[in-house]
């Protein structure tokens, strides 16, 4: 999820930040993370905040998240 909350000009500098909130296995197995996101204008206004959750591939099992999808899907 993604929030615009002020315009971004073409000549505006952005930085793109992100925080790790939790870090979890879900039910499905798979090695989640919840992140919070902001993009940053050089006025130090938070234009897009935005939180974010991420499937990460699992060195146990071997298997990514996106090779468990496309699996299911032939």
């Amino acid at each position: 999820m993604l929030e615009y909350r002020s315009f971004v000009y073409l000549s505006d500098v952005l930085r793109f930040k992100g925080q790790v909130v939790r870090k979890y296995v879900d039910q499905d197995g798979e090695n989640c993370l919840d992140l919070e996101t902001s993009i940053v204008n050089q006025r130090g206004d938070n234009v897009m905040p935005g939180k974010a959750t991420v499937a990460l591939p699992s060195k146990q099992t071997g298997v990514s998240p996106l090779d468990r999808r496309l699996l299911a899907h032939v």
